[in-house]
């Protein structure tokens, strides 16, 4: 066997993580647009997940776990002090 080149197989499994990740954030980001979650924290800015919860009339546990996984593909920003989303 001959010895890959790291540089492209390191780039190639770059790209294959990044794009199963996008994959994974289609329904969250699917269910956020359809149930308001997104517009919510864009009219009221900042809002903590109690907030965004009275706002789009979800449950509070819920919404703190969809606001979390749109924090981690970096389509929602934290404010970790304030404990609010934007």
């Amino acid at each position: 066997m001959v010895n890959p080149d790291m540089d492209k197989l390191n780039a190639l499994v770059g790209k294959m993580l990044g794009d199963l990740g996008g994959a994974f954030s289609v329904p969250t980001v699917r269910i956020g647009f359809k149930l308001g979650s997104f517009k919510a924290p864009a009219e009221a800015r900042p809002l903590t997940a109690p907030s965004l919860a009275e706002h789009t009339g979800l449950d509070e546990r819920y919404v703190r776990e969809w606001a979390m996984a749109q924090v981690a593909y970096s389509y929602v920003s934290l404010d970790p002090a304030q404990h609010s989303f934007s």
